[in-house]
């Protein structure tokens, strides 16, 4: 089981750390609004499968009886909560920059009117 969770752990690093290099080093695909929108899917396709990982190795480290390697076994989903809480902090605060006020999701009329 010790080889197992080893492997688990190593298969998370290249998986989180690859989703890093996939979203700087693929290039752009289009040239209008979805420029580059094919980097931002992989990266969180990545990210998805590092987290399944990480759910794996949780499940895991309770049957390892190395404390060293059941507490390296919590970091990945420790890794994965944080990215939740960064990615979900970043949605809110986009979000709070302009908030929308019509149904139709324009800004509000004193907003668009002072833009031009």
């Amino acid at each position: 089981m010790k080889k197992l969770l080893m492997l688990l752990l190593l298969c998370w690093a290249i998986a989180f750390f690859g989703s890093f290099a996939a979203l700087l080093l693929l290039p752009t695909v289009d040239n209008g609004l979805t420029a580059g929108l094919n980097r931002v899917t992989t990266f969180f396709t990545w990210q998805l499968v590092a987290v399944g990982l990480a759910m794996a190795c949780m499940v895991l480290r309770w049957s390892s009886s190395n404390m060293r390697l059941r507490s390296l076994a919590a970091v990945p989903a420790i890794v994965a909560g944080l990215m939740a809480v960064v990615v979900g902090g970043m949605y809110v605060w986009g979000n709070m920059q302009h908030p929308m006020t019509e149904a139709s999701g324009l800004p509000a009329q004193s907003e668009r009117s002072a833009d031009g």
